[in-house]
């Protein structure tokens, strides 16, 4: 497996060329979102017309006034959807086949809904209304392990009651839950325990209902007090097994962690039995990505091969 510098070296040197012309086809499309408007709108006023003489000029008014908006939607939304595609294909495709050869990368597919909801790092049982997107999938074999990793979003709609001069009022708001992304590994090592490594109480990470996720393992022996001081400043450790949680998180493994959160955003992994579960959150995902953005599309191959490397070097050390 390449190290992250020989990574970075093939980012700059092979993909960064193809990168270059895609942000340049990013801001055409930008910039061509004008020409979706005017369609819209004639097409719009044309519907209008044709629906005046079926129904009522009040009729076609309102069938063509209700058109524009949802045609540019969805041409919209249909140029941002090619794009995604269009980077998947060309740049994280060749970024994870150098990194990975062995493994097959799929642009759109489903599956690790279930290890998500078996992980227990962001547990919902108690909320109706849950939403989640499955983005692109890369899979195959790590050091005798089965591997799998996704950018994956999941989100849930809460109803939020607040109180002014008129009295209560009850809002509806989608909340993110988890955007990011999501490795999944069997081990060769099964452990009897369960552990959860999470961020520490003045570390949490972005949208996360903790309250939810300590009442799916109220039941359980916690907190741990496994890892150095320096270690619980930035993570809490919730176990079934205190001894095993111990020897899980080994200096090699602290250190690792601490590393990675001292740059990046808040992560979760648990180990459950013979798998490993890691949730990376990560403002990188592509499926927030739209035409408008002003970062640009810059940094989002050099993040994605840095998490890749991560959730690696965590699975060769506790498998």
């Amino acid at each position: 497996m390449p190290n992250l510098e020989e990574v970075n070296n093939f980012i700059q040197f092979e993909l960064t060329p193809a990168q270059e012309d895609l942000e340049k086809k990013r801001i055409r499309m930008f910039k061509g979102k004008s020409k979706s408007l005017l369609l819209s709108i004639f097409t719009g006023i044309f519907i209008a017309v044709i629906f005046s003489f079926i129904l009522t000029p009040f009729g076609g008014f309102i069938v063509g006034s209700l058109v524009p908006f949802f045609l540019y939607k969805y041409l919209l939304k249909r140029k941002i959807k090619s794009f995604h595609k269009l980077f998947q294909e060309q740049i994280y495709r060749k970024l994870i086949a150098y990194i990975l050869p062995e493994f097959v990368y799929q642009t759109e597919s489903s599956g690790l809904k279930n290890h998500y909801l078996e992980s227990g790092l962001y547990s919902l049982e108690s909320t109706k209304s849950k939403k989640y997107y499955e983005g692109d999938l890369a899979s195959g074999t790590f050091d005798g392990c089965s591997v799998e990793f996704s950018e994956f979003i999941a989100s849930v709609k809460i109803r939020v009651i607040s109180s002014d001069i008129n009295g209560p009022k009850s809002t509806t708001s989608i909340l993110p839950v988890f955007n990011g992304l999501f490795f999944t590994a069997s081990l060769q090592k099964s452990y009897q325990g369960k552990t959860y490594i999470l961020p520490g109480n003045e570390d949490k990470d972005e949208g996360a209902l903790d309250e939810h996720l300590l009442n799916s393992i109220g039941t359980l022996e916690y907190p741990c007090e496994a890892g150095s001081p320096d270690f619980q400043k930035m993570f809490q450790v919730f176990s079934s097994n205190h001894e095993e949680a111990n020897s899980i998180l080994t200096p090699t493994l602290q250190n690792l962690l601490m590393d990675y959160r001292q740059k990046h955003p808040p992560l979760r992994i648990s180990i459950l039995g013979s798998r490993l579960y890691i949730a990376l959150f990560s403002e990188r995902f592509i499926k927030k990505m739209d035409l408008t953005f002003s970062s640009g599309t810059d940094n989002l191959p050099d993040n994605l091969a840095e998490e890749i490397l991560f959730s690696l070097d965590v699975l060769k050390e506790v498998n």
